[in-house]
């Protein structure tokens, strides 16, 4: 029987808001191949918001392509690029992006796109499990209906994220999606316009490999206190199964 792993901070706040940092390719890929399908504007005119920012990983790659990017949190984890704290919902009036790209918590997405919907010119995007499609109330309130997404772009490769950081080593079985809705004048626009179907794109294998750089190291060091890479303790593990072996 599969147990559940045990956490490196039971009851931290990165716990209780599921900060997973997202590895720069996988923000990248979403940049170069999903957000040409859906926003012919040039993003380096746009602004984009990411309410979820945590630690920043997604923020930074942001702001290599669109021309501003404001990033909030719920809870101050120390990125120094931090415009404001506090509950996306609750945020000021005023703050209405092109565009909301974010990797939110997946209990509270539901909430979050129907905010997220009424403050986007230009449209909402979200980075979550696919399994997030796969909830009889998510079917009700969103698939079935009118807030169905423009797309969804899942990744041929798997994406690895991380509880409290980002570790370049880690590997995951977990496959994560891109669910995107295109907004004009208010109204979530179609790419196929039939009750239950959205467009879907797959973005192709290969981006971890070709949407790297070496300055993404950096980012590496952000991370939670306490935190270490899954891969590190892996590798421990093994280090000690192997000392068993030679000494068994």
């Amino acid at each position: 029987m599969a147990s559940k792993r045990a956490k490196i901070s039971d009851g931290q706040p990165w716990q209780n808001f599921e900060l997973f940092p997202t590895p720069p390719w996988a923000t990248r890929a979403f940049v170069r191949h999903v957000l040409p399908i859906v926003e012919p504007g040039a993003l380096a005119l746009l602004e984009a918001y990411d309410p979820c920012t945590g630690l920043g990983h997604m923020t930074a790659v942001l702001r290599e392509a669109f021309g501003r990017v404001r990033a909030t949190d719920i809870f101050d984890y120390g990125f120094e690029l931090l415009d404001g704290v506090y509950d996306f919902r609750d945020a000021p009036e005023d703050i209405k992006p092109d565009w909301i790209v974010t990797n939110p918590p997946f209990g509270l997405a539901t909430d979050l796109l129907e905010e997220a919907l009424k403050r986007a010119q230009r449209g909402v995007a979200f980075l979550l499990r696919q399994a997030w499609a796969e909830s009889d109330d998510r079917d009700a309130a969103i698939f079935s209906g009118d807030l169905r997404p423009t797309l969804v772009a899942p990744y041929a490769e798997r994406v690895a994220m991380c509880e409290g950081g980002w570790d370049p080593a880690a590997s995951t079985a977990t496959a994560y999606a891109w669910f995107v809705w295109r907004v004009e004048n208010g109204r979530i626009v179609r790419l196929i316009d039939r009750p239950r179907m959205w467009a879907q794109f797959m973005i192709p294998y290969g981006q971890k490999v070709a949407l790297t750089r070496e300055g993404d190291r950096r980012l590496a060091a952000r991370f939670v206190a306490g935190w270490v890479p899954p891969s590190t303790l892996k590798k421990a593990g093994k280090q000690q199964r192997d000392m068993a072996e030679v000494w068994a």
